[in-house]
């Protein structure tokens, strides 16, 4: 979209007012250019552009955490069956995908995910060993209903034999 703005004396000031409609997830940079036929003459010409970052979730489905002990198993949309299990093989413990649930751990990305940063082509029906685990572990999810979220450890007690996860699934496309 081109928005016109007025010649502006210094230190005044215009609001402009872009429309751009979203109609899917998004996670991205885009740029706002001024002054894109270079017009006006300045000292500093890195300023005409300024760079967002755009994201669009769509809505939370479910949101929740839970402490899973060793053959503990959980439904992270709370539909369908359990989509992961948390279970012990001769000393090696591992998240384990159930009832067509998929899932791979998120490199690089901490904190949260968003829709758009999840590749559907990288699923993987694998277990996931605790040795690639570890507090902050973003695991991006498509449950067994097809929803997708991420899942982040928050805990990990291997002596002990318990995870604590915290997870988004998000409702896209939605259900209404």
């Amino acid at each position: 979209e081109t928005v016109s703005i007025p010649v502006l004396d210094p230190g005044e000031v215009h609001i402009a007012t872009l429309q751009y409609q979203i109609t899917e997830p998004a996670y991205g940079d885009g740029t706002i250019r001024v002054d894109s036929e270079d017009v006006v003459h300045e000292t500093n010409e890195d300023n005409n552009e300024v760079t967002l970052q755009i994201i669009v979730d769509p809505p939370n489905l479910m949101v929740s955490e839970l402490t899973l002990n060793e053959g503990d198993f959980v439904n992270l949309d709370s539909t369908g069956a359990s989509d992961f299990g948390w279970n012990n093989d001769g000393g090696n413990y591992y998240l384990r995908p159930q009832a067509g649930a998929v899932a791979y751990i998120m490199a690089g990305v901490t904190g949260s995910a968003h829709y758009a940063q999840i590749d559907p082509l990288r699923f993987s029906a694998g277990d996931i060993p605790a040795s690639d685990l570890a507090v902050g572990t973003i695991i991006a999810v498509r449950t067994d209903t097809n929803s997708r979220g991420f899942v982040r450890v928050e805990m990990l007690n291997l002596g002990g034999g318990t995870i604590h996860i915290f997870w988004k699934i998000w409702d896209w496309p939605p259900s209404n």
